[in-house]
């Protein structure tokens, strides 16, 4: 197990992760592929967050519970930032485009 801290600007983040173990746990409503992601080859486990897929992720409808998502830092926020507000507008999330932000912490190198 690895402890680490992050840059104090993410303070206000105050994220919840969620860990997906499918050799401990599997699930039935994970949704897995192989993608290549900057030219790597990996298994990429997708959550549905919609209550369309199945009645018992009624309580994770993105839709419903979504406030807001910081970008970043990335070198690619314009990229990113529409990506999110498409895929968020095609969920049903009003007004995605307030609800993007890009975040103004410097990238480390």
């Amino acid at each position: 197990m690895y402890t680490c801290l992050k840059h104090e600007g993410f303070r206000e983040e105050r994220e919840w992760r969620g860990i997906y173990s499918p050799t401990r746990n599997p699930s039935p409503l994970m949704e897995s592929s192989t993608e290549v992601l900057t030219g790597v080859p990996q298994v990429v486990h997708k959550v549905p967050l919609d209550v369309g897929v199945a009645p018992e992720l009624a309580d994770l409808d993105l839709a419903r519970i979504f406030d807001r998502l910081i970008i970043g830092p990335s070198q690619f926020a314009p990229a990113i930032y529409e990506a999110f507000v498409v895929a968020l507008k095609k969920i049903g999330v009003a007004d995605a485009e307030n609800r993007v932000v890009a975040s103004n912490i410097p990238i480390r190198t």
